[in-house]
Protein backbone atom coordinates (compact mmCIF):
# COMPACT_ATOMS: atom_id res chain seq x y z
CA UNK A 1 0.00 0.00 0.00
CA UNK A 2 1.23 3.56 -1.09
CA UNK A 3 2.50 5.80 1.97
CA UNK A 4 0.57 9.33 1.82
CA UNK A 5 2.84 12.03 1.44
CA UNK A 6 3.71 13.89 4.88
CA UNK A 7 1.66 17.11 4.65
CA UNK A 8 4.05 20.14 4.65
CA UNK A 9 3.44 22.17 7.68
CA UNK A 10 2.70 25.47 7.12
CA UNK A 11 3.45 27.59 10.23
CA UNK A 12 2.38 31.06 8.53
CA UNK A 13 5.06 34.02 8.70
CA UNK A 14 7.90 34.18 10.88
CA UNK A 15 8.23 36.54 13.98
CA UNK A 16 11.00 38.72 11.44
CA UNK A 17 8.09 38.75 8.48
CA UNK A 18 5.84 40.11 10.56
CA UNK A 19 7.99 42.94 12.21
CA UNK A 20 9.00 44.18 8.74
CA UNK A 21 5.19 44.28 7.66
CA UNK A 22 4.61 46.52 10.51
CA UNK A 23 7.76 48.55 10.10
CA UNK A 24 6.40 49.29 6.23
CA UNK A 25 3.00 50.33 7.42
CA UNK A 26 4.46 52.55 10.35
CA UNK A 27 6.90 54.15 7.57
CA UNK A 28 3.78 54.23 4.51
CA UNK A 29 1.68 56.09 7.92
CA UNK A 30 4.54 58.79 8.42
CA UNK A 31 5.05 59.34 4.91
CA UNK A 32 1.41 60.19 4.46
CA UNK A 33 0.76 61.75 7.77
CA UNK A 34 3.91 64.16 7.42
CA UNK A 35 2.09 67.05 4.48
CA UNK A 36 -0.51 66.77 7.36
CA UNK A 37 1.86 67.81 10.20
CA UNK A 38 3.63 70.81 7.63
CA UNK A 39 -0.02 71.91 7.77
CA UNK A 40 -0.67 72.02 11.28
CA UNK A 41 2.27 73.42 12.87
CA UNK A 42 1.44 77.25 11.72
CA UNK A 43 -2.03 76.37 13.40
CA UNK A 44 -0.09 75.54 16.42
CA UNK A 45 2.64 78.61 16.41
CA UNK A 46 -0.48 80.95 15.65
CA UNK A 47 -2.35 79.38 18.27
CA UNK A 48 0.84 79.56 20.83
CA UNK A 49 0.68 83.14 19.71
CA UNK A 50 -2.94 84.25 20.42
CA UNK A 51 -2.88 82.34 23.80
CA UNK A 52 0.08 83.09 25.75
CA UNK A 53 -0.88 86.43 26.04
CA UNK A 54 -4.48 85.73 27.21
CA UNK A 55 -3.19 83.49 29.88
CA UNK A 56 -0.35 85.88 31.15
CA UNK A 57 -3.57 88.76 31.32
CA UNK A 58 -5.86 85.83 32.97
CA UNK A 59 -3.17 84.89 35.77
CA UNK A 60 -3.52 88.85 37.34
CA UNK A 61 -7.42 89.10 37.11
CA UNK A 62 -7.74 85.62 38.40
CA UNK A 63 -5.51 86.89 41.87
CA UNK A 64 -7.68 90.37 41.71
CA UNK A 65 -10.52 88.40 42.14
CA UNK A 66 -9.49 85.60 44.36
CA UNK A 67 -8.38 88.33 46.95
CA UNK A 68 -11.26 90.29 46.77
CA UNK A 69 -13.48 87.28 47.32
CA UNK A 70 -11.95 86.24 50.47
CA UNK A 71 -13.62 89.39 52.63
CA UNK A 72 -17.11 88.62 50.74
CA UNK A 73 -16.82 85.22 51.78
CA UNK A 74 -15.77 85.80 55.35
CA UNK A 75 -18.62 88.24 55.69
CA UNK A 76 -21.47 86.17 54.16
CA UNK A 77 -20.51 82.91 56.72
CA UNK A 78 -20.35 85.22 59.12
CA UNK A 79 -23.55 86.91 58.72
CA UNK A 80 -25.51 83.39 58.43
CA UNK A 81 -23.65 82.10 61.30
CA UNK A 82 -25.00 84.81 63.36
CA UNK A 83 -28.52 84.10 61.77
CA UNK A 84 -29.18 87.30 59.93
CA UNK A 85 -30.05 86.80 56.59
CA UNK A 86 -26.91 87.31 53.66
CA UNK A 87 -29.35 89.72 52.10
CA UNK A 88 -31.94 91.74 52.75
CA UNK A 89 -35.51 90.74 52.82
CA UNK A 90 -37.64 93.36 51.31
CA UNK A 91 -41.50 93.51 52.13
CA UNK A 92 -43.63 94.46 49.89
Amino acid sequence: MPQAPEPTRDDGPTVVEMLEDVLDLIGGGVAALLPLFVLCVPGIVLLGIVLVPLALLAVPVALLVAVLSVPYLVIRALRRRRGRPARPVVMG
